[in-house]
């Protein structure tokens, strides 16, 4: 036989490591049909050369296409659905400074897959239906912060102190769901504030792919696949490797940590937030981003971009958090009554009408903070501010006039 198919066997196994063994045992069969492991299968003509090779998806291959809880399920009229418009506009730096990353593609239900009387995918003009008939998702990111004094609610040991955890050092947590590695060559955590810097630029080995001859059924790949090369802080690498520096922060919880939402099968990742941190920033998206191993090929089915985005949420605090300027008018523009300048403010990728606390000018794409000035106390509170703790803008929102979210001049750690 020839030696090729051994060490094809051996690329379609991949990570696994049971490829040479595999390739091995085939060579001595010389069967023209090799069932390698259940679902695999490669077929040879009568020179013992390859024919056809199959591989199906198994279960650790499509934990990223579980959907349960989307960031914005308390507010649109689908539960699990982000509205493209809103993909377009509240999440615009996704496509502007991020370069056209998307969100987790998914199918509503199994009617987007019917097939004609021919057993052929129904397609819509050029396109199949499994293309067409896709909405965007985003896992909900649950989050939770505390000054020192405060009760935490949902409470866990944290990463081992062996890692060089110290429970006193950490301030908040934020949480995705997850399940078994070496599916995603990387992991990675980012803010938006981060895309708004001057001297941010997304490099070529950075640039997420967001064109393939494959139409995205298997994984993407270019001449920087498997290198690593991925946007935001690296948590996992290389399919496996959790990194040195991150060991500290990285703790693995079940399903049942949290009863909403209910990500079973899957695990938690719960990221700890260091006190010297100088994210999350009051206001920004925070996400996680995933690459997917394009070696061996999954099933990455419908998916428009690699890397995507597959968690997130609104972070702010219990009193603060910040927005981006949409447009200013002066006082003499005005058309209610008042002094000083009218700001139109993107909160949580809703523009909302807000007033400052002084004269201090601000200017079209600065980012404000912003206090809640119902949320100001005397005391400080003796629970944790968690992400169920946040009050999130809707569609009614928008162009709402408001005097509860003030602006105020200061910077976040600058």
């Amino acid at each position: 036989m020839d030696n090729y198919l051994i060490a094809y066997i051996n690329k379609l196994k991949g990570n696994s490591g049971t490829g040479g063994l595999l390739g091995e045992a085939q060579n001595v069969r010389n069967d023209p049909i090799a069932v390698l492991e259940p679902g695999d299968l490669v077929t040879t003509d009568i020179n013992g050369e390859l024919a056809q090779s199959m591989s199906s998806p198994i279960a650790y291959d499509l934990w990223y296409l579980r959907h349960t809880l989307n960031m914005l399920s308390r507010w649109t009229e689908k539960p699990d659905f982000i509205p493209t418009g809103y993909l377009a506009d509240g999440l615009s730096f996704l496509e502007n400074q991020l370069l056209g990353v998307k969100p987790l593609a998914f199918a509503r239900d199994l009617e987007s897959f019917v097939r004609n009387e021919y057993d052929y995918w129904v397609a819509t003009g050029s396109m199949p239906r499994w293309q067409v008939f896709t909405e965007w998702f985003i896992h909900i990111m649950p989050f939770e912060f505390w000054t020192p004094l405060a009760t935490v609610v949902h409470d866990s040991a944290g990463p081992s102190a062996s890692q060089g955890f110290i429970r006193g050092d950490y301030v908040g947590y934020m949480m995705f769901p997850i399940a078994q590695l070496g599916v995603m060559e990387v992991i990675s955590i980012m803010g938006q504030v981060e895309t708004e810097a001057s001297s941010f630029k997304v490099t070529t080995e950075l640039t997420p792919i967001v064109q393939t001859t494959s139409d995205y059924f298997f994984p993407p790949g270019d001449i920087y696949t498997g290198k690593n090369f991925c946007l935001g802080d690296h948590l996992i690498e290389s399919g496996y490797s959790v990194l040195q520096g991150k060991r500290k922060q990285i703790e693995w919880l079940p399903a049942s940590h949290l009863s909403n939402p209910d990500i079973d099968p899957q695990s938690w990742l719960k990221y700890w937030v260091h006190k010297d941190d100088k994210f999350p920033t009051p206001g920004e998206f925070i996400f996680t981003l995933v690459k997917p191993m394009a070696v061996p090929p999954h099933i990455w089915w419908n998916q428009k971009s690699s890397v995507y985005v597959h968690a997130g949420n609104w972070f702010e605090t219990d009193q603060l958090t910040s927005g981006i300027v949409v447009t200013v008018t002066d006082n003499v523009a005005r058309v209610t009554p008042g002094i000083g300048a009218e700001y139109k403010v993107k909160v949580h990728g809703i523009d909302i009408i807000a007033y400052a606390s002084d004269f201090a000018e601000y200017r079209v794409d600065d980012r404000v903070a912003l206090l809640k000035i119902l949320a100001v106390k005397d005391t400080l509170d003796q629970t944790s501010f968690a992400w169920t703790d946040v009050y999130s803008m809707e569609e009614l929102d928008k162009d709402r006039r408001t005097y509860d979210y003030l602006i105020v001049p200061f910077e976040f750690y600058k």
